[in-house]
């Protein structure tokens, strides 16, 4: 462990952060193949299987098995360090938000999200991807492996990994949506409610909050600690991160208004 306090020139990959990068993305992998070969074929119904040869293209079907890589990784992230850092549980990681840095299981965590995002590039493909989610991911990726080899930034880390909670819920709706409920079904309605709550509360929320944290004191902290390239890093992954959440839930926004003009014109007809 360290706080980083005169070691601003020292450059060291914790082993557990690439053992995380490892095992995520091997398990990514091992997740995404036993989906297709084992999960589906030997333990869906029938209706179901045959939903998803009803998928249009190789897109459409990637982009379905992935959920259940997406969905375990959600998982562990909202259940394990990322949650207990985020909700205040390590006081060494509240009392100094920048230059504390666990090398042990929070490190191994921080790994654990490279290695799923490396692997979910690979197996989805940039260009099915789409242009917003590979600056995501790549975004993700330098910068979680570049603030883990100068030992900085793991309370901020561990706040955006559990982010990933409103994740189930998003996943949910993809497997009702193709388990073939219509998309104004009380079941899916109630599914894409609880994922815009939970989008809300883990990635909107605590925007402002972040934001100003960052420009009161912890851009100045870690640079006086880590040195300006480190605080220009990170500061240039705040601002993406704050305005790739506000895009999506504004896009969710625009979405549901919509919808709710829809309902009424309907109603206003008949």
């Amino acid at each position: 462990m360290s706080d980083g306090g005169d070691d601003e020139n020292d450059f060291y990959i914790p082993p557990m952060f690439l053992h995380g990068i490892s095992a995520a993305f091997l398990g990514t992998y091992a997740i995404y193949y036993a989906t297709k070969v084992v999960l589906i074929p030997r333990f869906a119904t029938q209706s179901f299987r045959d939903k998803i040869d009803q998928l249009v293209t190789l897109k459409d079907k990637k982009n379905f098995y992935t959920t259940f890589q997406s969905m375990a990784h959600a998982l562990v992230q909202s259940c394990f360090h990322p949650m207990l850092i985020s909700l205040g549980y390590s006081p060494e990681h509240s009392a100094n938000r920048v230059t504390y840095f666990d090398d042990g299981w929070p490190a191994f965590f921080s790994g654990i999200f490279v290695g799923y995002l490396l692997a979910d590039t690979m197996i989805i493909g940039p260009i099915d991807l789409g242009p917003m989610y590979c600056l995501h991911h790549l975004s993700a990726i330098v910068i979680w492996t570049w603030t883990a080899c100068v030992g900085a930034m793991q309370w901020y880390a561990s706040m955006l990994q559990f982010a990933e909670f409103s994740t189930i819920f998003l996943n949910g709706r993809q497997w009702v949506l193709t388990a073939g409920y219509s998309s104004d079904s009380r079941v899916v309605v109630g599914v894409s409610m609880a994922f815009f709550v939970a989008f809300f509360v883990v990635r909107v929320v605590p925007l402002p909050w972040l934001v100003y944290l960052w420009l009161t004191n912890d851009l100045a902290q870690l640079s006086d600690e880590k040195g300006l390239p480190v605080a220009l890093a990170s500061t240039s992954t705040l601002i993406i991160h704050v305005l790739l959440q506000s895009f999506w839930f504004l896009l969710m926004v625009n979405k549901i208004d919509k919808t709710i003009k829809r309902s009424k014109s309907s109603v206003d007809i008949i």
